[in-house]
């Protein structure tokens, strides 16, 4: 392979029971949870896949406004059961309303818990937080 470029499917619940592999993607994203009240449905489904395949993985949860990023690193973390430890954390930050504040907590629980750095993900159309 010429190029440092790793083609990445990011699956949410949006894509239902996804099947790892189907659209060429060389490593996945899967989406564990949002807030401290939701978990995707379909995580341990294309997870396991992905870990099945040997393709790189990477978790990640949606910062909500108004809670804790500290809770909502609890709650993800609670809720990647084995993936914790072979995924890299990923924190995804669009929605409106969410601090910088929030963000720190979340990484520095995720760095304190499992001594890695988390990534994070935004979009050009996101708040400037």
């Amino acid at each position: 392979r010429s190029s440092m470029t790793l083609k990445f499917v990011d699956v949410s619940s949006a894509q239902g029971n996804y099947t790892v592999g189907s659209n060429g993607e060389e490593g996945i994203i899967v989406k564990v949870s949002e807030g401290t009240g939701y978990v995707n449905p379909n995580f341990e489904h294309v997870a396991s896949q992905a870990k099945a395949s040997g393709k790189p993985l990477g978790i990640y949860h949606w910062l909500s406004p108004g809670i804790s990023g500290a809770s909502q690193a609890d709650y993800f973390i609670a809720n990647s059961g084995e993936f914790f430890e072979i995924a890299n954390p990923i924190l995804d930050c669009e929605q409106k309303g969410i601090t910088v504040a929030q963000v720190n907590d979340f990484v520095d629980r995720i760095k304190a818990i499992k001594g890695v750095s988390t990534i994070i993900y935004t979009s050009a159309g996101a708040e400037d937080f």
